[in-house]
């Protein structure tokens, strides 16, 4: 993964082995989507999913190299309507540090009614996501020049009661409702394990 392009220093390194675009080497990342049946069948076959604009996500890394796209999607279902969660590499027209931000996507299904052949998924709006917590961490990073801990990412998503939440750290344990028309996410639970004490300090406080 990109990860481990990044860390991998020497003569040998991969990135020397990516694509060269605009005299960068450059990694690429987009989100495919394919709908099968339940006996994993196809309906829609494997392609690209419209409109998720992984051109305008484009970054120069700190091993100098290009980053653009976006990844890490994750699925799930609110008011009866398939939704995805992406990061994109950085947010439009940010080149530099790259950093990976949060997106919400509503999916678009194909009419099924309509002959198959072509049919495609799309996402038909993207809403970038902010978490006042998350951009502090990130801005620290960044005045620490710990830029590969900069990034928003991986958060879960999970529903209850037709509302989004989203888990941000598992310890302690924070969540964070989010604003469906806004993308702004307010926190509403911040709970730490006793028997995990041990392990706080006044900096991780």
């Amino acid at each position: 993964g990109t990860w481990q392009l990044c860390n991998w220093d020497g003569a040998s390194s991969p990135v020397s082995k990516l694509p060269v675009v605009d005299e960068r080497n450059q990694a690429s990342s987009k989100v495919m989507a394919a709908i099968v049946k339940r006996d994993f069948t196809p309906l829609v076959a494997m392609h690209e999913l419209v409109g998720q604009g992984k051109a305008d996500h484009s970054c120069i890394h700190s091993s100098g190299m290009r980053r653009v796209g976006i990844d890490d999607g994750r699925l799930f279902m609110l008011k009866g309507q398939p939704w995805l969660m992406v990061a994109g590499v950085a947010p439009k027209g940010q080149d530099y540090p790259c950093q990976h931000r949060q997106y919400l996507c509503p999916l678009e299904l194909p009419d099924p009614e309509a002959d198959r052949k072509g049919l495609k998924l799309q996402c038909s709006r993207k809403l970038l996501l902010s978490f006042a917590y998350a951009d502090k961490l990130s801005e620290k990073m960044k005045s620490e020049d710990r830029l590969g801990s900069m990034h928003q990412k991986n958060w879960m998503p999970f529903v209850i009661d037709d509302e989004l939440y989203l888990i941000f750290t598992i310890e302690p344990l924070r969540v964070m409702r989010v604003d469906l028309d806004t993308g702004v996410c307010t926190e509403v639970s911040n709970i730490r394990t006793p028997a995990l004490a041990a392990l706080y300090t006044p900096e991780r406080d």
